[in-house]
């Protein structure tokens, strides 16, 4: 043991680790206070908001508040409506509900000649659903709300778009199927 440590009485070192104790303590309820403040704070931010969103809707002009409409396009659902309740208070809610992708049937048969093609599931980087070389009388049918295929030879592919027969012009080319029918990407 050095000098230094064997002059140091026994009550020194109980009073020095008491003194650390207490800051340590002092540190710790610190901590625990600001603990408490903030989820008080934080309730209180929420309670703000909440009242805020409340006094708002009841007081805006009727011209700022938010509406959403239905366009003619879209397969419109009832409006919720409720009108003079007994605070004098009337919402009309308008929800606007796109129409939803309306599946697709494509058969696609090789006719005459074995042709190259391939089929991905929504666009050209879809998932590959086909890839390969239809043999004559071959046929592969897909299912989905759109359909993307390259065509090694349009001209020796029989096609049906929902049991009904699509005329293809000849040629190599990609094409997209879906609701609205057939047609060629970018024209």
């Amino acid at each position: 043991m050095d000098e230094q440590a064997r002059d140091i009485s026994p009550d020194t070192v109980l009073a020095r680790l008491s003194a650390v104790n207490a800051r340590a303590r002092e540190r710790e309820e610190h901590a625990r206070r600001l603990r408490r403040v903030g989820r008080v704070g934080g309730g209180l931010a929420v309670l703000a908001l909440i009242v805020g969103g409340v006094v708002w809707g009841v007081h805006a002009p009727r011209g700022a508040r938010p509406t959403l409409v239905t366009t003619a396009a879209q397969k419109a659902v009832p409006a919720a409506s409720t009108t003079a309740s007994s605070s004098g208070l009337d919402a009309v809610t308008t929800i606007a509900v796109p129409p939803a992708p309306q599946t697709v049937q494509l058969t696609l048969t090789a006719t005459g000649a074995a042709t190259w093609l391939e089929v991905r599931d929504g666009s050209s980087t879809g998932e590959v659903l086909y890839s390969g070389t239809l043999e004559p009388g071959a046929s592969q049918e897909f299912t989905s709300t759109r359909l993307w295929a390259r065509l090694g030879g349009a001209a020796n592919v029989d096609v049906t778009l929902n049991g009904k027969p699509v005329p293809m012009p000849a040629g190599t080319y990609d094409a997209v199927f879906d609701s609205s029918g057939f047609h060629r990407p970018g024209g």
